[in-house]
């Protein structure tokens, strides 16, 4: 296995763990007072959970919404 192809199989579960943690910050640092802003974070979980579905298939978005919840 090459370099390149050993870093493709790590970036992706890296990119979906970052996205992770970055809409659970924004998730957790926006008030809920400020309605329209909290909800549009809280809408953004969807995102990972798509692209981990794409990424790797039905158990992917399922793991990757058990992760999140």
């Amino acid at each position: 296995m090459d370099e390149s192809r050993g870093r493709r199989r790590w970036s992706r579960p890296v990119f979906l763990g970052l996205m992770i943690v970055g809409v659970t910050a924004g998730h957790m640092l926006v008030p809920v007072t400020r309605q329209v802003p909290h909800d549009l974070v809280v809408r953004l979980f969807y995102l990972p959970i798509a692209l981990g579905g794409a990424w790797f298939g039905l158990w992917g978005g399922l793991g990757t919404a058990g992760l999140i919840t």
